[in-house]
C-alpha cells in the first residue's frame, strides 16, 4: 500500500524511482479502493502495489514445463481436451542446445535489445537502452573500445 500515485510518472517528465518526483493522481481518478493490477514489471512493493506475475516465458524457464500457445481446445470421445496449438520449445533442452557455443568461438562483444527505448528514462543518463546505443556511435571508431569487429 501507499499514497496511490501516477503510475507513469515518465510521461510528465519524472522519474518513477524518485518517489519525490511522484506525480499525484487528479481528484477525480482518487478512490477509497481499486482493483488489484497484476504487473510483469511489478515495481518494488514499498513503491507500487502491482501483483508481480510472471510472464509465460519466465514461468516456462522456471518451472522447466512447455506450455500451448493458447488453451482453446476441443473435446474428443471420454471428453478428452486436445490443444490444436503447439507449444513453444523455447526453453526445451534441445532448443539451448541449437546455440550452444563457447566462449572463444568467435563471438562479437555485443548489446542487444529486443523493441524500442522503453523504460522509465528519456535521456542517455536514464535509459540503459538509450545509453547502449549512445555509447556504440561514440566508441566506433576508437581502438580500444570499438574498431573493427572479428
Amino acid at each position: 500500500g501507499g499514497i496511490p500515485v501516477e503510475p507513469y510518472g515518465f510521461i510528465f517528465d519524472k522519474d518513477d524511482r524518485i518517489p519525490e518526483e511522484d506525480v499525484d493522481l487528479v481528484e477525480e481518478h482518487k478512490f477509497n479502493t481499486y482493483a488489484p493490477i497484476v504487473s510483469f514489471y511489478a515495481a518494488a512493493p514499498d513503491r507500487f502495489s502491482d501483483i508481480p506475475w510472471p510472464s509465460s516465458e519466465d514461468w516456462e524457464a522456471a518451472c522447466g514445463l512447455v506450455f500451448p500457445q493458447t488453451f482453446m481446445h476441443r473435446k474428443v470421445k471420454g471428453g478428452k481436451a486436445v490443444f490444436d496449438g503447439k507449444p513453444r520449445d523455447l526453453f526445451t533442452e534441445a532448443n539451448f542446445r541449437k546455440f550452444e557455443r563457447g566462449w572463444d568461438d568467435g563471438r562479437v562483444a555485443t548489446a542487444f535489445f529486443r523493441g524500442t527505448a522503453t523504460g522509465g528514462g528519456t535521456t542517455i543518463d536514464n535509459n540503459q537502452r538509450l545509453k547502449v546505443a549512445y555509447l556504440s556511435h561514440k566508441w566506433r571508431n576508437d581502438p580500444e573500445k570499438g574498431g573493427e569487429e572479428p
